[in-house]
């Protein structure tokens, strides 16, 4: 409205010296001066009711003063007053639709031949029909050229309120699929939550299982072996006892670590309680040189390097005479981690030969025999992309180095 405003304020501007120029040439006298004052002043206060009013149909009224005042005009046509003409027409296409603004224009044209043929009576040469059909193709281009800049702001409007339009949906569907990916993130820690809480279930129940019924039985077992050997004295019998009450051992180790989820957060502290109780059972001394805290890894490789470290200790009590062992995890220069197990004993194992062509061929520098406890380990660090190297010498002791790449969340 402000805009409308400011134009229809340029044309009464420009229609008051307009006016005034055409007072002066008219030098009109008597009525006819009455009669143009009349028809001045009411073109001119016709654009201040239109912006009071905001009517369109005051353009038609404004162009039927348009031709009162060419009719009154001393001229046979009166440039300036037909002036007042494009006036109506450029400032309809402003303010009113473009089809509005088209019928101003064509009224202006038919209000044209209407002063034409007025005239016609006081006579007609080719002169008045050139300078007429060159008013009329005056007003055409006029209207043309306002027509189409009018479509193509009208045009470009639209593409430009389109753009926003697909601005504000692209920000929306954005927004959305950043909230879609918040709530999969979301939805898949709780899945990851709900599995580890499943395997801890499954542990425990296993571990319970073990105790309850493996483990009972395996105690009655000993105590008849042990009745047995009371009764006949058979060193048999007593050999038979001590490799069940190892058995039961090593099962109660199994129940132990089954109740224990190395995919805590506490994984670090967990490890670290192993180690300790290690050395006060066995009084070996232990050499824990960690470089990375494994809380800082994902949950598989923190149970990897947890079995590991729990089943080398194992195998270093009950098959070797170390008095040390070196527990490290380093990060080496291409972004691997080495965990390195070393102990100071000589393998109980040593000149012992693998059985089978598959033992004899992985173990070719090795002169012992891999348990399952070995192999599980092997084949943990396989899944997860790693290489494992065991090694067992008279000089250089028991060896375990295990190499892997990623499982890092700093």
């Amino acid at each position: 409205m402000a805009k409308n405003k400011k134009i229809i304020g340029i044309r009464l501007f420009a229609g008051v010296l307009l006016s005034l120029v055409a007072l002066y040439f008219e030098k009109a006298s008597g009525m006819r001066l009455a009669y143009l004052m009349l028809l001045l002043v009411g073109f001119l206060g016709s654009a201040v009711i239109g912006i009071k009013t905001k009517s369109r149909n005051l353009y038609f009224i404004e162009c039927g003063l348009v031709l009162g005042l060419n009719y009154i005009s001393r001229f046979n046509l009166n440039m300036i007053f037909i002036a007042f003409y494009l006036i109506l027409i450029v400032e309809s296409f402003f303010v009113l639709s473009r089809e509005d603004a088209l019928k101003v224009g064509f009224l202006s044209m038919g209000l044209l031949g209407i002063n034409f043929y007025l005239i016609v009576p006081y006579g007609i040469n080719y002169e008045l029909i050139a300078e007429m059909c060159f008013l009329e193709m005056i007003l055409i281009l006029v209207m043309t050229a306002l027509y189409f800049s009018k479509s193509y702001w009208i045009e470009r409007n639209k593409v430009v309120s389109l753009l926003d339009e697909n601005e504000q949906k692209r920000i929306s569907l954005e927004k959305a699929l950043d909230t879609v990916s918040t709530q999969n993130k979301s939805l898949e820690r709780t899945q990851t939550e709900v599995i580890r809480l499943t395997r801890i279930a499954e542990r425990a129940e296993l571990a319970s299982a073990l105790h309850d019924t493996l483990g009972h039985e395996i105690t009655g077992l000993i105590m008849q072996i042990e009745m047995l050997n009371m009764q006949y004295q058979d060193p048999l019998a007593k050999e038979a006892a001590d490799h069940a009450r190892e058995i039961l051992r090593a099962m109660r180790e199994t129940v132990e670590t089954l109740q224990v989820s190395p995919m805590d957060d506490s994984t670090m502290v967990k490890l670290k309680q192993k180690v300790a109780a290690f050395t006060a059972q066995t009084q070996i001394k232990t050499h824990f040189e960690f470089e990375v805290n494994i809380d800082t890894l994902d949950a598989e490789y923190r149970e990897m390097i947890f079995r590991t470290v729990l089943e080398a200790l194992t195998n270093t009590a009950r098959h070797s005479d170390a008095t040390e062992i070196w527990l490290m995890l380093n990060v080496l220069t291409s972004g691997e981690l080495l965990l390195k197990i070393i102990d100071n004993g000589k393998s109980k194992n040593m000149g012992k030969k693998s059985t089978s062509k598959h033992e004899r061929m992985e173990n070719a520098h090795n002169d012992f025999e891999e348990g399952n406890g070995l192999r599980f380990i092997r084949e943990r660090v396989s899944k997860l992309g790693g290489t494992s190297e065991i090694i067992s010498d008279a000089h250089l002791g028991f060896q375990i180095m295990i190499k892997f790449r990623g499982g890092r969340h700093d």
